[in-house]
């Protein structure tokens, strides 16, 4: 799973980008952002080695889905 830490970054980042903050078109959807991430080797392991594309990739879906399962849960509550 995605440690709460890099989750919180990763949810700052998109804030950041979606407001073109980083430059980064947030019509251009994640896919862009994840590039961005890995080209500018954002994040890296404790070893210091740059994340690749997939592993951010996995992770922001990862993350999109915690949030639509949120989502679906506060409709079903309601």
């Amino acid at each position: 799973g995605v440690s709460m830490h890099k989750y919180v970054l990763e949810r700052h980042l998109s804030d950041l980008c979606s407001e073109a903050g980083l430059g980064v078109d947030p019509k251009a959807g994640l896919a862009t952002l994840e590039r961005f991430i890995a080209e500018r080797k954002i994040f890296v392991t404790k070893s210091g080695k740059p994340l690749s594309f997939n592993t951010i990739k996995d992770d922001f879906t990862e993350i999109l889905k915690e949030f639509l399962r949120k989502i679906t849960n506060n409709k079903k509550k309601k």
